[in-house]
């Protein structure tokens, strides 16, 4: 009797998909590729049952599995450890386990966590965060507008970038009819704000759109046209950060970026002798009064790189560089990480700052107030809290007014506050 194919051996899934079932290559660098982003481009129910399959391995394992283990004999509750600056930008992190990444799409899930018998949980986030916050940065007009007046910012942006009405980008349409093209249009337009705030590439976004470069960069290109005043927010941000070597939130935390600083192409002698950057005058006995001589070659090797244009012609140099006894090394990935990293810096960070000021603040409250309900989880944007149901009018509004008045920007923070007997509800 033949075994079944072990449908977890990406070979055994390899020669079903390929040689079985002579389905074509859609990856000419993964011909015979079984990850993720392949099967999703392989279009047939056998790849689609697969990845539901290992979504539901995933949850098992990572959460119905290993949640019961995490569980403290002495409390009966999960007491994940968090990290004040897990994240570069000031985000929390969590582990033992990582309580901020229960996924909130998975109803089963988020309804293990309950609240204590007597009280609710109460969930709060901030609406829109970081959009707002890039908006008061950049002191773009027509993003302020849009949240002043209630309106959708990423149908505000659509029609700016498609030169269309504002109705023509909602979901719905005025008259409440499905509107499909303006639904695809609204998400395109927050991929582009939502990708240039997390640091992604025009390669990126495109991915996230579904469609080719050409076409995300032209759309890319428009929306910087419609809100110029976030394009040289941008340009000021990154030249801020290779002046100084870093940049700040709205209260003034520092990330430093010192790749930005780096120059482009660094040229060395592969003979650590050859390389001495000492200005020594041996004659004065002295530093600094002599000018210190760039060997030719090295110069002339600065000036090939400096005129590369693309990366194949980069490493052509870099290999005949290496055949004449020079050491290069290409610094534009790290520069252009860099680049990328300075405004999510500034944005994600002010938000980090926002959101731990906000539960400073809240809990400073509730002490003062002698109430019993308690802060029992961050995550991001978000406060859960458990609530005793006597008290959960008047936390409610202690809670919406000190986080909707955290930090005075020109746009108004709002802040969604619902709740439930458990987080699924409560979200």
């Amino acid at each position: 009797m033949k075994s079944p194919v072990e449908l977890t051996s990406p070979t055994q899934l390899a020669i079903l998909i390929y040689d079985v079932l002579k389905h074509p290559v859609v990856d000419k660098k993964s011909p015979r590729g079984t990850g993720e982003e392949i099967l999703n481009k392989i279009d047939i129910p056998l790849s689609k049952l697969i990845l539901k399959q290992r979504g539901l391995l995933k949850l098992i394992n990572t959460y119905i599995d290993k949640l019961p283990t995490c569980v403290c004999e002495k409390t009966n509750r999960l007491h994940a450890q968090f990290q004040q600056l897990g994240a570069d930008t000031g985000r929390f992190s969590s582990k033992d386990p990582n309580l901020q990444n229960i996924p909130s799409h998975e109803k089963s899930i988020r309804m293990l966590f309950t609240a204590s018998p007597g009280y609710v949980l109460v969930g709060s986030d901030f609406s829109q965060q970081e959009p707002r916050l890039l908006a008061n940065y950049a002191q773009e007009t027509n993003m302020i507008n849009a949240y002043c007046e209630g309106k959708d910012l990423y149908a505000t942006i659509a029609a700016n970038v498609y030169h269309n009405d504002y109705w023509d980008n909602m979901e719905f349409r005025k008259d409440g009819t499905a509107n499909p093209e303006g639904k695809k249009r609204r998400s395109n337009c927050k991929s582009i704000l939502l990708g240039l705030m997390y640091g992604r590439g025009v390669a990126s976004i495109a991915e996230q759109m579904g469609c080719d470069m050409k076409e995300a960069q032209k759309v890319v290109d428009d929306f910087f046209n419609g809100f110029p005043k976030i394009k040289t927010w941008v340009s000021d941000t990154q030249e801020f950060a290779k002046n100084n070597g870093y940049v700040e939130d709205l209260w003034g935390r520092r990330r430093r970026l010192p790749d930005i600083q780096l120059p482009k192409f660094e040229v060395k002698f592969k003979d650590p002798k050859m390389n001495s950057d000492s200005n020594f005058n041996p004659l004065l006995g002295s530093k600094g009064l002599i000018q210190k001589v760039i060997p030719p070659i090295i110069d002339q090797y600065k000036k090939k790189l400096e005129g590369c244009n693309g990366r194949k012609a980069v490493q052509e140099v870099i290999a005949k560089g290496s055949a004449e006894g020079l050491s290069i090394r290409d610094n534009s990935g790290f520069i252009a990480q860099a680049e990328r990293q300075c405004v999510n810096a500034r944005v994600q960070g002010a938000a980090a700052s926002m959101t731990k000021i906000a539960m400073v603040r809240v809990a400073q409250r509730f002490e003062q107030e002698n109430l019993k309900s308690k802060i029992i989880l961050q995550v991001h944007d978000e406060l859960i809290f458990n609530v005793l149901k006597e008290e959960q009018e008047e936390v409610t509004n202690i809670v919406k007014t000190i986080m909707e008045n955290t930090y005075k920007l020109k746009v108004p923070l709002i802040v969604d506050i619902e709740y439930g007997n458990n987080w699924y509800e409560a979200k």
